[in-house]
C-alpha cells in the first residue's frame, strides 16, 4: 500500500470512528481506531484517544507527552489543543495552558469552550474583571434559544453570574 493510499484509508477510518462516536457506538469507534493504530500508531487521533485514557487513569504527564506529539503532527486541530490545555491545567501549568488556549482562540475566536476555559483560568489568577469580559464574549457565541449541553451548563451559569457581577 502506498503512503497516499494509507493516508486515505486512515482518513476514512477516522471519519467512520467519529460518526460511530456521534451515534453513541463506542465499541465500533474503538474497533475502527484499532485499525487506524495498525496503519499509523502515531496518528493524532490515536495519540489523542490514548492520552485521554491516560488522563482517566491519572497519568497526566504521559497524556501531555502524547498530546504534544499529536499537536506536533496536527497543530491546527482545536480538539487536540483543548485536550492539551486541559491536561496542562491538571498539571498546574497555567502559563502553558494559557498559551495553548490563546492558540485555539487565534484559530477560532468564538470557540466556546476555549473562551470558558480562558475565563476560568483568569478567574483562578484573581483577574475577575478580565474573566468577566471573556465570560461575556463566551456568552455572545451562544445563539438565543440554544439548548446548552449539560456538561457546559455549570460553566454557562458561572459565566452569566460573573458577567452580571461585573
Amino acid at each position: 500500500m502506498s503512503v497516499s493510499q494509507a493516508a486515505g484509508e486512515v482518513s476514512e477510518l477516522i471519519s467512520q470512528a467519529e460518526r460511530a462516536l456521534a451515534n453513541g457506538d463506542r465499541a465500533r469507534a474503538d474497533a475502527l481506531l484499532m485499525r487506524v493504530k495498525a496503519v499509523d500508531p502515531e496518528h493524532p487521533a490515536i495519540l489523542n484517544e490514548t492520552a485521554l485514557n491516560e488522563l482517566r487513569n491519572g497519568n497526566a504527564t504521559t497524556a501531555r507527552e502524547m498530546l504534544e506529539r499529536a499537536v506536533a503532527r496536527d497543530g491546527s486541530n482545536t480538539r487536540l489543543l483543548m485536550n492539551l490545555a486541559g491536561t496542562l491545567r491538571r498539571l498546574g501549568l497555567a502559563d502553558e495552558e494559557m498559551r495553548i488556549i490563546e492558540r485555539v482562540l487565534a484559530a477560532e475566536p468564538r470557540h466556546l469552550f476555549g473562551l470558558l476555559q480562558k475565563a476560568t483560568l483568569l478567574e483562578s489568577q484573581g483577574k475577575q474583571r478580565a474573566a468577566a469580559k471573556v465570560y461575556h464574549n463566551a456568552l455572545q457565541t451562544i445563539p438565543p434559544g440554544t439548548t446548552v449541553p449539560g456538561a457546559l451548563r455549570g460553566l454557562i451559569d458561572k459565566a452569566v453570574a460573573a458577567t452580571q457581577a461585573n
